[in-house]
């Protein structure tokens, strides 16, 4: 700052020469009798010459040196019109210094815009940070006069720009690329954040999201102070910091595009496979029961076990492919649910002879509520809930453990529950369960066999309804699964 300051106050050589010139023509013309009339205008032409060519306010020393000059040779009765003419000389250099600073700003506003204008060019027409950052670096190399150095902040990691690489800084180099990072706020020489540094760190980013920092070491050590020059390279590390940000949103937006359209391809072909493996099934199954009915009492029990076998594991394939249909009708499109008021006593009993065999093995408690319950679904979406539901807890369960059904009414809600005295779910379990694709534990899954979407899609079915499900850790072991239903149908009023 000091050295600044210098810089402006003190005499240039270019001035002193100035001030010499003009005095000894000042006293050569007042010593061939040369009057003031005379020599006046042609000191002041003198002066304003000077102050043109001489840097900064040094113009106005030109003119305090020449009017001391000539207060001291000229005689008494010429005061009046020295007086006059030190104030004219130093009004004319006011004005002259004015016009030369408004000029000064002009050209550096100009050459900033043309350099701001070429940068932000070329980065419309880069992608990826590191091009963008090895572009504006080659720009700026050839358009500032000042070192500049990037630095990128990726996790844990500090990167500094070396040519076209990325590489990791000492951890020594971490402190103030860090620190301007974290807070966006100018650090290093020139401030009042760890000034010894050797450069000024200037966050590298937007208000919104910061990348890193751009460090500048200036040519001239006066510039850490200049808040014009500053100012200029916080522009330039904004406006790389922008192009930063809008690469990241079209690759994040390229990324979304490209999962979505994952998404569709998946689910159609899903829906396709699922639909084309449906019917075969299905006819399957109803060769397999004719069959049955035609064998004769005295066929063998390994053909009768090996037919129920074979017709048991059908029934799993049929109800995979239903919950891979109703998968895909609710991630693949906006479902318009087909809800009429049915009987909880008939949904439940369907599901129940759905998994007639399954259930063989356990003893079933069914309670219901006295009177009729009417509630609006689409029943053939809740029977599958309480298929899948049941089909879990047989699943989870030991041989010959009971399993009950619970259905009831609280407030405007009917609360189905269904409960088994299975192996349970982990606390930090009870939410994951619902997730795609998500099973138990691997030593508690084993010789289980499943998919992992029955849950996933119990809850899609039962929210699409406008109702809630959860698990339940239930006293002295198993789980009870707990879903509502509204009683009354929305309407949009």
């Amino acid at each position: 700052m000091q050295h600044a300051i210098a810089k402006l106050l003190i005499p240039t050589a270019p001035t002193l020469l100035s001030i010499l010139g003009l005095s000894v023509l000042e006293i050569f013309l007042r010593l061939r009798g040369v009057g003031y009339d005379t020599l006046g205008p042609l000191l002041l032409f003198g002066i304003v010459f000077s102050t043109v060519f001489v840097e900064g306010i040094q113009g106005y020393y030109t003119a305090i040196g020449i009017s001391l000059v000539s207060a001291l040779i000229a005689g008494s009765e010429e005061q009046g019109a020295i007086k006059i003419f030190g104030l004219t000389t130093l009004g004319v250099t006011f004005c002259i210094a004015r016009l030369k600073y408004l000029r000064y700003k002009a050209i550096l506003q100009s050459e900033r815009a043309e350099v701001l204008y070429r940068l932000s060019r070329d980065l419309t027409r880069k992608n990826g940070k590191l091009a963008l950052l090895a572009s504006a670096a080659s720009i700026l190399k050839r358009e500032v006069p000042d070192t500049l150095e990037f630095y990128l902040v990726e996790g844990n990691q500090i990167l500094k720009l070396k040519g076209t690489e990325l590489d990791p800084v000492d951890e020594h180099l971490r402190t103030l690329p860090d620190w301007v990072f974290r807070t966006g706020e100018p650090a290093g020489k020139g401030t009042e954040t760890l000034p010894g540094a050797d450069a000024l760190f200037l966050p590298l980013g937007t208000d919104q999201k910061r990348f890193g920092a751009l460090s500048v070491q200036f040519r001239d050590p006066a510039d850490y102070y200049d808040e014009d020059k500053r100012s200029v390279y916080e522009t330039i590390a904004k406006q790389i910091g922008e192009a930063l940000e809008r690469d990241q949103e079209v690759v994040n937006g390229f990324q979304t595009n490209l999962v979505q359209e994952g998404e569709k391809l998946r689910n159609s072909l899903l829906r396709s496979l699922s639909h084309d493996l449906r019917t075969p099934l299905t006819g399957i199954q109803g060769s397999i029961e004719l069959l049955k009915m035609k064998l004769n009492e005295g066929d063998t029990p390994e053909n009768r076990e090996l037919l129920e076998s074979v017709s048991e594991e059908l029934a799993w394939l049929a109800r995979m492919m239903d919950n891979i249909l109703s998968l895909t009708r609710f991630e693949s499109e906006r479902v318009v649910l087909r809800k009429e008021s049915e009987s909880v006593e008939d949904v439940v009993g369907s599901a129940v002879r759905v998994l007639s065999k399954r259930l063989a093995s356990h003893p079933l408690h069914i309670k219901l509520p006295d009177s009729i319950l009417m509630v609006p679904m689409e029943s053939a979406l809740i029977e599958q809930v309480l298929v899948n539901l049941l089909d879990n807890a047989a699943k989870y369960s030991n041989p010959n453990a009971p399993i009950e059904i619970e259905v009831g009414v609280e407030g405007d809600m009917a609360v189905f529950k269904v409960a088994d005295r299975g192996i349970g779910i982990a606390l930090e379990d009870l939410t994951r369960v619902f997730e795609k694709f998500q099973r138990g534990k691997p030593e508690e899954i084993r010789g289980i066999r499943g998919t992992g979407l029955g849950l996933s899609i119990c809850k899609a079915i039962i929210e699409a309804h406008g109702g809630t499900i959860q698990a339940i850790p239930r006293e002295g072991g198993g789980t009870i699964f707990r879903f509502t239903l509204p009683l009354e149908v929305e309407t949009n009023g």
